[in-house]
């Protein structure tokens, strides 16, 4: 009996040598260039291609390779002489290996070039979203995200999609009018409530926005709103300060209505506080004026 079971183990071990060892990854040591400038994105994406495919490769080495990928495709979205398509194209690959803020904002900014305003928000939004999930020690200065906000300001009033449409899938109704992000707060928040044409009455997608304001207040707790409202310089300067005073009070009377029973303060400042035209929007232009309309939710 012991001879019998020398002689499995003698096979077992035999067998066990004779079988070949699992083959290296051939790509490992060429990995780096990635993100070499001795390479041309082509390359890079190629060889990152080629080093998915190989099952030699461990799920270490891909992931090395994927984040040196998106570094690289990055890199070159943020290459200005390159045109606002490739750019594009590169930064939504990066964003394919994995979402971060600030790939969504520069997604944003190359639509916002194309004036494409819909995708622009959607990706300022994501940016938002992205960095408020971001630990406390991340390298997120306040000048960027007091930047990333105004983006947001300009932008949300001239999309023609209801907030829900943009507001990421895991947060609440309101959260797309959170006056701050990671402790930067802004004196005012632009609501983008839209009017019909010379009345106090919110169009179909101002109500839409009207209802995220009014979320967004009982989410913030806030005890106290203050409304300022604000027109466009065409009309006269009298018309003018009465209409966005009565906007003003409109928003106000929407809020009460919805049950908050906190203090309301409204404002009217006619044209006087037209904004400055953003860069890409020519002044005195339909989107300039669309900016220009606005209640402002003071902080």
């Amino acid at each position: 009996m012991m001879r019998i079971f020398q002689g499995i183990w003698i096979c077992v071990g035999f067998l066990f040598l004779a079988a070949p060892a699992a083959a290296a990854c051939s790509l490992r040591g060429q990995a780096p260039n990635i993100h070499s400038s001795g390479w041309s994105i082509e390359q890079a994406m190629k060889l990152h291609e080629d080093l998915m495919a190989d099952a030699s490769c461990d799920e270490a080495i891909k992931t090395y390779a994927d984040n040196l990928l998106k570094k690289r495709l990055y890199r070159t979205a943020l290459d200005e002489r390159r045109s606002a398509a490739k750019r594009l194209e590169y930064a939504r690959l990066a964003r394919q290996i994995e979402p971060h803020w600030r790939v969504a904002e520069l997604i944003g900014d190359l639509y916002w070039g194309m004036k494409n305003y819909n995708q622009a928000g959607k990706y300022f939004l994501e940016a938002r979203a992205l960095a408020e999930k971001e630990p406390p020690e991340a390298d997120i200065r306040e000048d960027e995200m007091q930047l990333l906000y105004r983006k947001m300001a300009e932008t949300l009033p001239l999309m023609s999609t209801p907030p829900a449409a943009s507001r990421a899938s895991d947060a609440q109704a309101g959260a797309l009018l959170k006056p701050s992000i990671r402790g930067f707060k802004v004196a005012a928040v632009n609501v983008p409530i839209t009017f019909k044409s010379g009345t106090a009455e919110p169009d179909e997608l101002g109500e839409a926005w009207l209802e995220e304001f009014i979320a967004a207040v009982k989410a913030q707790g806030e005890r106290r709103v203050v409304l300022a409202g604000h027109t466009d310089p065409v009309g006269s300067e009298a018309n003018n300060l009465k209409l966005s005073l009565r906007r003003a009070e409109a928003v106000a009377a929407a809020l009460r209505q919805s049950g908050y029973d906190g203090e309301i303060m409204t404002e009217g400042h006619g044209e006087e506080q037209v904004p400055p035209p953003p860069a890409g929007i020519s002044a005195d232009s339909e989107e300039h004026y669309r900016l220009a309309r606005r209640v402002e939710w003071k902080q």
